[in-house]
């Protein structure tokens, strides 16, 4: 059975999203072109060969989103990616890579150097024309991203100013202001509030769980560094919408940024303070009791939300 990709209608508000795709195989760059054009909110900024055009072409055609291939004659992805970001440094970039170890690597390091996600290419051109899944999730990571950017372009970040010690002296922090009333139909020019935490909650917390997919590898490598100190007080367990060779590039990442035992959840095993537990790529996670503790939980069970 094939199942025929219908572009998800979305309203046009301003400027469409401008997306600048460049990849030197010329089959793969026209698909992409041609996606992003069957979209409403979406614009086709310019379709590139290599880093060197998207670098020298970038300030004529000022996308909001580029989609970067890594592997590329004259300039290769990650070569380019820190040159479009010294003449942009709000722009989008996606880097989109085959999915091999090395790719893998590549692309998680990409984030570390600025770098907002990532999109793994299927391995021939052939799966790449039909696979209907990657092209949903490759809009949406471009439309999703994109607007977040338009969004919050220019907007400050206030995160708290105390650090954790543990959880009963987490700081309390004022509750975003409510938003006001906002008619259908028309447009609210009003700036989005900066983002604010919630109260913490009386009772301590027993287990810390993290859900996240499009741009969820830079939040994570962000919020973790944050509250690193939590972790010696409870189970951290993390669940990224990831194939499963990027889950362990991932796992390896994080055990070298937090300096503590970060590693794909292995069915059984039991969950304890101090450890990062991360849902092994195309598994869900789920907390189960086994002899009265908690244990972690793997299974196939059907797709949510696509992931």
């Amino acid at each position: 059975m094939s199942l025929a990709f219908t572009p998800t209608p979305a309203p046009v508000a301003g400027r469409r999203i401008r997306v600048m795709v460049v990849d030197d195989a010329v089959i793969v760059r026209g698909l992409f072109a041609r996606w992003v054009e069957a979209e409403a909110d979406l614009e086709l900024a310019a379709s590139l060969r290599t880093g060197r055009e998207a670098v020298d072409q970038l300030e004529r055609v000022d996308p909001d989103v580029v989609v970067l291939d890594i592997d590329m004659p004259e300039l290769d992805g990650m070569a380019a990616l820190p040159q479009l970001l010294a003449k942009k440094p709000d722009l989008t970039v996606i880097m989109a890579s085959t999915l091999t170890r090395r790719n893998a690597e590549i692309s998680l390091r990409a984030l570390s150097l600025g770098a907002t996600d990532y999109i793994p290419k299927p391995d021939n051109h052939s799966e790449v024309t039909t696979s209907t899944v990657f092209r949903r999730d490759l809009i949406e990571k471009i439309r999703h991203l994109g607007r977040r950017a338009k969004r919050f372009r220019g907007v400050p970040f206030h995160p708290a100013t105390a650090p954790v010690s543990s959880p009963a002296a987490a700081p309390v922090v004022a509750s975003p202001p409510i938003a006001p009333a906002v008619t259908p139909g028309v447009a609210s020019h009003a700036p989005p509030q900066p983002i604010a935490l919630k109260p913490m909650p009386l009772t301590a917390p027993r287990v810390l769980l993290i859900g996240a997919s499009t741009g969820g590898p830079q939040a994570l490598n962000a919020v973790l560094g944050r509250i690193a100190s939590v972790f010696e007080w409870v189970p951290v367990l993390i669940t990224q919408h990831m194939p499963p060779t990027f889950t362990a590039i991932l796992a390896e990442h994080l055990t070298r940024l937090l300096d503590r035992p970060v590693h794909e959840a292995v069915d059984g095993e039991p969950i304890v303070a101090g450890t990062v537990y991360i849902a092994p790529g195309g598994k869900h996670m789920r907390v189960a009791g086994k002899d009265g503790a908690a244990t972690i939980a793997l299974d196939d069970g059907p797709l949510v939300n696509f992931c």
